[in-house]
């Protein structure tokens, strides 16, 4: 495919090389010369330097022949404008970040398809809701999302009492009351134990679960989650993300607290919406922390717009007492050693942003979904293609999987969840989840090129 992508920011050169990098014809418009100039420097892509807004520049970046633009600028106008010369240049697919809620939603009063965005992605949103999933499922270890959010991935560790403890894996992954959430590995004493039907779970595994959304309530209902709202959530910060955030989990939690280091726009915020405790101070004090007594909430999300503050108040905030903390931060160097000092969740809204994209044109990058944390292990998503070696032969006529150490844990097959066994038939365009040793994914990925 030839793709233009309009914005040379850290959203548009991650793109730009992953699309680059699977036999696509790529150009990005980037309006800075700074920028673009290390985007040409960096890429193997052709850098145009210009406004994507301008016919001129589409033009000059070959736009009227382009399968698909992608315009990711900072700028709202910028990626609607883009988007509606594109669809008169007659490009198939237009994909715009649109941030404003202006443009979208039950106040506007636009068709963006009519003007020209046949796919819009609202980072904000997105992250937003991520944080939700986080939130509704409090000791969650491990998340990840695929077919447009349409299938969850969990990680949970059980407690004494629960449903699940005592049942034999055979039993679960076939019993008709707990379809369709299948458990894919479980991880008992710092080792992933190979799933087989006569392992029995109990309290302190860890369990991996794959289901669709649907099945998300029947998920919780066996972990005894489901009638539990939270009592109490900060949310701290003064962006966008913050504000929306602390709306949004007005259904969720019985008592929500947002602090906005801002005074004026914490007036602005507590005049608008009702259901949510407005204060303002700078969580990066420990006095302020006291004062709102973070060491009692259930969960303390840091949301400004600085990222190391995040990392800061929240890693503060744990100090404190908070059960649960999350950061929002655009960087994930460091991550790792951040959840060993304590951090749950390190929320990335452009790797959250790019991710969306891709899976939103079916192009989700094959690659790790989740690390298991403090093993050698990783659960990766592959997607089998009509020449991949892996599809039209059973699963145990492979030798590399009989080995064990590569497991094929998963199958999505369009709407459908399937858990293999050695009988079964990977098709053309089957997603495949496999569960390896990090350092067995190049070998695990030579059965689907």
């Amino acid at each position: 495919m030839k793709i233009v992508i309009i914005g040379a920011g850290v959203v548009g050169t991650t793109l730009a090389k992953y699309l680059a990098g699977h036999q696509n014809s790529v150009t990005v418009i980037e309006l800075d010369p700074t920028v673009a100039t290390a985007a040409n420097n960096r890429l193997d892509v052709s850098v145009v330097t210009g406004s994507g807004a301008l016919p001129s520049v589409l033009k000059s970046a070959g736009l009227k022949k382009a399968d698909m633009l992608i315009a990711v600028t900072p700028d709202d106008g910028t990626n609607l404008l883009a988007c509606a010369i594109a669809k008169q240049f007659g490009v198939r697919k237009r994909i715009a970040r649109i941030r404003s809620d202006e443009y979208i939603g039950i106040p506007s009063e636009l068709d963006l398809e009519e003007l020209g965005v046949s796919i819009v992605v609202q980072p904000e949103n997105e992250v937003v809701e991520r944080i939700r999933q986080i939130v509704e499922l409090p000791d969650v270890t491990q998340t990840a999302n695929l077919q447009d959010e349409s299938v969850y991935m969990r990680g949970y560790i059980l407690r004494e009492g629960m449903p699940l403890c005592g049942i034999k894996l055979s039993d679960f992954n076939q019993h008709p009351h707990y379809s369709p959430v299948f458990i894919v590995t479980v991880i008992r004493q710092g080792r992933a134990l190979i799933p087989s039907g006569d392992l029995s779970l109990c309290a302190g595994d860890e369990i991996i679960a794959v289901m669709p959304k649907t099945a998300f309530g029947n998920f919780k209902r066996l972990l005894n989650v489901d009638e539990h709202k939270l009592g109490k959530v900060i949310v701290y910060g003064d962006s966008v993300i913050a504000t929306k955030l602390a709306v949004a989990l007005r259904s969720d939690v019985k008592r929500v607290v947002l602090v906005d280091p801002d005074e004026v726009h914490a007036r602005e915020v507590a005049s608008q919406y009702d259901g949510i405790e407005v204060l303002h101070g700078d969580c990066t004090n420990s006095e302020v922390l006291q004062e709102i007594k973070a060491g009692s909430s259930d969960y303390f999300i840091a949301a400004t717009k600085d990222g190391e503050d995040n990392i800061v108040s929240a890693l503060m905030a744990k100090a404190e007492g908070a059960r649960h903390v999350a950061a929002i931060r655009d960087d994930s160097r460091y991550a790792s050693l951040f959840e060993t000092m304590g951090l749950n969740h390190i929320i990335n809204p452009r790797k959250i942003t790019s991710a969306k994209i891709l899976e939103s044109i079916h192009l989700l990058p094959m690659g790790s979904l989740i690390k298991l944390k403090n093993l050698d292990l990783e659960i990766t998503h592959f997607q089998a293609n009509g020449s991949s070696k892996i599809i039209g032969k059973p699963l145990k006529d492979f030798r590399l999987l009989d080995s064990k150490e590569i497991i094929v844990a998963c199958i999505l097959r369009g709407d459908q969840l399937i858990l293999p066994d050695g009988e079964t038939v990977i098709n053309d365009e089957d997603r495949v989840m496999v569960l390896c040793p990090k350092k067995s994914v190049a070998t695990a990925k030579k059965l689907f090129i």
